[in-house]
Order: C-alpha cells, then sequence, then structure tokens
C-alpha cells in the first residue's frame, strides 16, 4: 500500500510603498492585501504588476489618494519562515490607483484599491529623447540644449561607434546614475532614498558594434531606442530583479547544446542563471505541444546601410534557395519557405563594414549560427506550465523537469491571493518555447 504525502505550502509576502520619505508595507499577516500579480517576459515588453488592497483611511486618505503615482513600490515573496527579508519578485514604479469593489476577508463585497504599476523599463519609456546625437556652434547651443535632448551636449555620451555594452553602460552611467543630471538621484531625493540603481548584464559578441548610431537621430523614449539595437533574431531585451537589485539583460539567448552544437565559438553564450530543476509533482498542469509555426524554413534577408533589403553584391548567390546549403529542402517541401528578416543593425553587415569578401563571409557565418539554432524548431515544443510560485521563476533560464522534459522559460505570470481563501496561495504560469520533451505520457504523481 502507498501513502499520499502531501506537503505543506504556505508562502508569505509583503508589498511595500515608498513614497514622500516614508514607507507602508502590507503583507499576508494582516487583513489590507487582497492578492497581487506580476508577470514579465524576454520580449521586450515593461513588467507588469498589480496590487489589490481592502479599502481603508491612512493619513486620513484612502490608498487611492494616499499613494501617489510614480511612487516605488517592492513586491517580495516566498514559502520559507525564516527568510529575512523574503526574495523579491518585482521592483517597479506605480502608474494608476483604482478603487473599486472585490470580495473581501468574510466573503461579502468590500470596497478596494488596486494599485497598478510597471517595473524599471516604466523609466526608459518615461524618459524621452528628442534628438540622439547634435552638432551645435557655441552661438546656438543654449538654445538648442533646450529644444533638443542630445545625448553629447546633455549626458557626455560620445559621437563614435561602440559596442552594445558599452552604450547601454554609458546610459546606465550618465542618464540615470550621474549625481548632478541623473534621473535616479533625483527620483531618491523626491521619492524615497531606498530606489536602488540598475546593473547591466550584457553578452553580445565584442565583435558586433553598432555602427549607426552616431549618424541617426531618434525620437521617442530611450527603451524603445536600447530595444530597436535588441530586434530579432539576435538578442533579448529585459529587466528582471536579483536580491541587490534590478538587472537589465541584454543577451543572445543562451539556448542550449542541442540547439547549437557547433554554434560559433564567438556567439557562444552561457546562460547568465542555471538551469532549474523541478519535480513532476510539484506542476498543477503541463500544456505543451508541437506548432507548425515554430518552423523556420529562411534564407537570410537584412537592410545595408540606406535601409533597403537590397543585398550587398556577393551575398545574393549565397541566400537564394537552391544556392544556401543550410537550407532543409525537405522541411521547405512540407511547411513551406518562411524568409527570417534580420532587423537589427548589430548585425554589421553593410556594405561600408569591410570589403565584398569579408562581408561574404560574415554572412555566411552568420547564415550557420542561425541555422543552428532554427532548424530543429519543428522538433521543439512550446506551450505554459503552471507551477507553485517560487523565487526561483525568472524569464529566461531553463526548466528541467524529469522524465518530462526541458524548456526555455520566455515569460512568467503569477497571482498571490492572500484573502478571501482558507490559506495564502502563490501561482506561477511559466510560458515555455524550446521544449525537448521527454515523454508526453507521464502523469506526475499527487502532490505539492
Amino acid at each position: 500500500m502507498q501513502s499520499l504525502i502531501i506537503e505543506p505550502f504556505l508562502p508569505l509576502t509583503e508589498v511595500s510603498f515608498f513614497y514622500g520619505g516614508s514607507r507602508h508595507v502590507v503583507s499576508s499577516a494582516d487583513d489590507d492585501l487582497i492578492e497581487w500579480t506580476c508577470q514579465r517576459s524576454t520580449s521586450g515588453q515593461p513588467g507588469q504588476w498589480t496590487v489589490s488592497l481592502v479599502h481603508r483611511l491612512v493619513n486620513g486618505h484612502s490608498w487611492a489618494e494616499e499613494i501617489p503615482r510614480q511612487a516605488y513600490c517592492e513586491i517580495r515573496a516566498g514559502n520559507d519562515h525564516r527568510q529575512n527579508p523574503l526574495p523579491i519578485r518585482m521592483r517597479g514604479f506605480v502608474s494608476t490607483t483604482t478603487p473599486g469593489w472585490s470580495i473581501g476577508p468574510k466573503g461579502g463585497p468590500t470596497r478596494s484599491v488596486t494599485i497598478a504599476g510597471e517595473d524599471y523599463t516604466k523609466l526608459f519609456h518615461n524618459f524621452q529623447i528628442q534628438y540622439l546625437w547634435q552638432t551645435m556652434t557655441a552661438a546656438s547651443q543654449k538654445k538648442m540644449a533646450v529644444l533638443r535632448f542630445g545625448l553629447d551636449y546633455n549626458f557626455h555620451i560620445p559621437q563614435v561607434s561602440v559596442h552594445p555594452r558599452q552604450f547601454v553602460q554609458l546610459i546606465l552611467d550618465h542618464v540615470f546614475d550621474a549625481p548632478n543630471t541623473g534621473y535616479l538621484p533625483h527620483l531618491r531625493e523626491s521619492i524615497s532614498p531606498h530606489i536602488p540603481g540598475i546593473a547591466l548584464h550584457c553578452t553580445v559578441p565584442n565583435a558586433v558594434e553598432l555602427p549607426t548610431l552616431t549618424i541617426q537621430s531618434w525620437q521617442g523614449p530611450l527603451w524603445n531606442l536600447l530595444s530597436y539595437f535588441a530586434s530579432a533574431p539576435l538578442t533579448e531585451f529585459f529587466i528582471f530583479d536579483d536580491t541587490a537589485g534590478p538587472v537589465l539583460t541584454f543577451r543572445i539567448p543562451p539556448f542550449y547544446d542541442m540547439d547549437h552544437p557547433n554554434q560559433l565559438a564567438t556567439l557562444v553564450v552561457e546562460p547568465y542563471l542555471p538551469a532549474i530543476a523541478l519535480d513532476p509533482a510539484q506542476t498543477s498542469g503541463v500544456d505543451v505541444g508541437y506548432s507548425d509555426q515554430e518552423v523556420s524554413n529562411f534564407f537570410l534577408i537584412w537592410p545595408d546601410n540606406t535601409g533597403s533589403s537590397v543585398l550587398p553584391v556577393g551575398m545574393v548567390n549565397f541566400l537564394k534557395a537552391g544556392k544556401n546549403p543550410l537550407i532543409d529542402e525537405e522541411s521547405m517541401h512540407v511547411f513551406g519557405f518562411r524568409p527570417m528578416e534580420v532587423t537589427t543593425p548589430l548585425v554589421g553587415l553593410s556594405p561600408t563594414q569591410g570589403s565584398t569578401a569579408q562581408l561574404q563571409m560574415r554572412a555566411e557565418q552568420f547564415a550557420a549560427y542561425l541555422y543552428q539554432t532554427q532548424h530543429r524548431n519543428q522538433d521543439l515544443a512550446s506551450g505554459t506550465i503552471q507551477v507553485h510560485g517560487q523565487p526561483e521563476w525568472i524569464p529566461g533560464r531553463y526548466l528541467e523537469i524529469p522524465n518530462v522534459g526541458r524548456y526555455y522559460i520566455q515569460g512568467v505570470q503569477e497571482q498571490f491571493q492572500a484573502v478571501g481563501a482558507a490559506q495564502p496561495s502563490w501561482q506561477a504560469t511559466l510560458s515555455v518555447t524550446r521544449g525537448q520533451v521527454s515523454s508526453l505520457d507521464v502523469v506526475p504523481e499527487p502532490g505539492g
């Protein structure tokens, strides 16, 4: 006879709001917190969060009136009662406060307030760039500084071609953390001294440069400028929260061995965070499968320095159907022919960057890399996995489930319910891709 063993899962949470030099805390130990949700992904979209609170007066005002927009927020959660402080789930800033109604602790309707915001991505969206670099005479500098927001004049970011790591680090050092002109020092002074700075994790290969920035104008949010250089198919661009503070991640996806058995030495990237091992009994649902949308039968298209899709002389034959040795003819006949367009200027294949022979070699190397990471797509699974909340759930990590498979986590959605349930509940949905499935017939034993 087998015994059914149920392991207790008693999560804790704490939500802190910082503003006006003060800190307000709500937790699963009191009746103020109803629930919170968080979601983020590797796609470059802002991380989103909401916190629902029971209506009450704070300093004579409701939560909606008391907590100002742009207040700093920390959401923490864990299932180890000995941890102090609890692991961070998201750091962010308030966008909206909305009064409403919800189900209260006694099961009836009660007045509530929903506070919503974004992670540190919000700061990059708040910071609008009207002009990237500018050349000004001494007589016009004062006037132009008012009309234009040049990175050179205002933040001393040089007009040179730089590696992406250098450029993004300059943005963090000069635009956000500089003592006199930086954004974060002013936020700390006006909102809270507890607002941490942003760290950078960048694994774009050293051979890659940003050759076009010195001649390019830009209007719009700073985040859009940075994400432009993280466009398909090279890089991921997102923020996650480490113990010490938020980390801006700018990298080539760290695909595992099966995806790139012969990857170029200059493009080998080790995962920044280790894979997560998960007991199948800890999953509450696995919904993964195969899709023809994952298949990639491609030849490459990328813009030249004029912005058109005309390929430099010498590359055309290599990229034509029937001439490219990397095209899988059998797969193409079954699934069709789908071009993969390279939209990021990080590739650096414009005619101004070398001889035709050099461009041809770089094109072939890059095509080989893309083929190695994409040609097995039709054998890889994607979908969602439902699990208990854990501090380890961070986008951009691999998940390994014995006898089930290994998956790459592209997105995480979490919900913590503190009021209205028999006990606190913390659930997460993992959006996974590039799944190497061991078996779709394994049914986890009850537990968790």
